[in-house]
């Protein structure tokens, strides 16, 4: 009788082990991969979130689907930080918390700013898929970003209003809620307006909170532009470009705004309208038409800047993990690696994290966005 607990010791034992020997693959398998996303998912920038967030997961889901990272699945942590700093640094620390390699996010510079200085010691790269600001250029920091600078965009426009559209007087509508971005573009394109022999002849800031928009208008219209370029969320850029045509039907309108829903709510007063976009609408390639083939079957919406560019940023930071060293981080393996293979183009990082791609100018032709240059 001694020695049944023994033999019923030994036999569970047994057991155990023959149970964990026949699930060994799941015993063992290390957890999933954590990567993060935080960008606006509601108020007025919730358009430009919402399709970043769509373009990463679609990204993630993809590469879920050809086997993770060394068989590891990806898990997506989506964060919203409602265009707002506080959330937008409690966003950052929660992901940071819940243990995420990367950051995809946030989706503007207003954003960017807040969030970055919560990982200079945390070794986990911040890649912004739209922030373009000249503010984080050429800086030793965590942020890398998928689109180009403010200049390279901003001397396209105004190169175009310039030399195509004989614009020489043009009129800035800026928006105080993503202010980062607001001084560098509208710097940006003053001194490339400048460089082709035209000017600004008014530049108005406000609130996306203002009431009242018709006064901001009136106002800008005493200066006589030839051209007014909006520079603002995407909800107040369709009221605003409304009211301008109002005003005068033959005046240019320019912006940064370039998404297909916009053109399903302002009709006719886009017609004409000119903005630059860091992707070709009307690119025939295979890797293009396949990302918006599988983009508008998974959202049912169609593609923008933000869901390429995001979908872009996914995919580099998936490549970057498996090909990262042991001994080196994931912001030494984003620098090192490259060209990344993008959906259109090459992605290649600069010391400081910076790339270039190229931009083109569209314009609304019979209410559709149309390359032109």
């Amino acid at each position: 009788m001694r020695f049944v607990p023994r033999l019923l010791v030994s036999m569970t034992t047994l057991s155990l082990a023959a149970a964990c020997g026949g699930l060994l693959a799941s015993c063992s398998r290390p957890g999933p991969v954590k990567l993060g996303f935080v960008g606006g998912l509601s108020g007025t920038y919730a358009p430009l979130g919402e399709a970043g967030r769509n373009g990463l997961l679609l990204a993630i889901e993809q590469q879920n689907a050809a086997g993770g990272i060394e068989g590891r699945l990806i898990e997506l942590l989506v964060r919203d930080d409602a265009q707002n700093k506080a959330n937008a640094q409690h966003a950052v620390d929660d992901l940071v918390a819940a243990g995420v390699t990367a950051i995809v996010g946030p989706m503007t510079d207003a954003m960017v700013a807040p969030a970055l200085p919560r990982l200079e010691d945390k070794r986990i790269p911040l890649i912004s898929p739209t922030a373009t600001s000249s503010e984080w250029a050429g800086k030793d920091d965590p942020l890398f970003r998928i689109m180009s600078t403010d200049p390279e965009y901003a001397a396209l426009l105004a190169d175009y209003a310039v030399r195509i559209k004989g614009l020489h007087s043009v009129a800035l509508l800026l928006e105080d809620g993503n202010r980062v971005y607001g001084e560098s573009v509208s710097q940006s394109f003053r001194e490339a307006l400048e460089r082709q022999g035209g000017h600004v002849v008014q530049t108005l800031w406000f609130s996306n909170a203002e009431v009242h928009p018709e006064r901001l208008v009136q106002e800008l219209m005493t200066s006589k532009p030839q051209a007014v370029m909006v520079v603002a969320d995407p909800v107040y850029t369709e009221r605003v470009l409304l009211m301008l045509h109002a005003a005068d039907p033959k005046l240019q309108l320019l912006g940064d705004t370039a998404d297909e829903r916009m053109l399903q709510r302002t009709g006719a007063a886009m017609e004409g309208y000119l903005a630059t976009q860091p992707f070709n609408r009307d690119d025939p390639s295979t890797r293009y038409q396949t990302f918006v083939a599988a983009y508008t079957a998974r959202f049912h919406q169609s593609v923008s800047v933000a869901a390429i560019c995001a979908y872009d940023a996914g995919n580099v930071v998936v490549s970057a993990l498996r090909r990262k060293k042991a001994s080196e981080t994931l912001k030494d393996a984003l620098l090192r690696e490259g060209p990344f293979s993008g959906v259109q183009g090459d992605i290649v990082f600069d010391a400081f994290g910076d790339t270039h791609r190229q931009g083109y100018v569209v314009t609304v032709r019979n209410g559709k966005f149309a390359v032109v240059e």
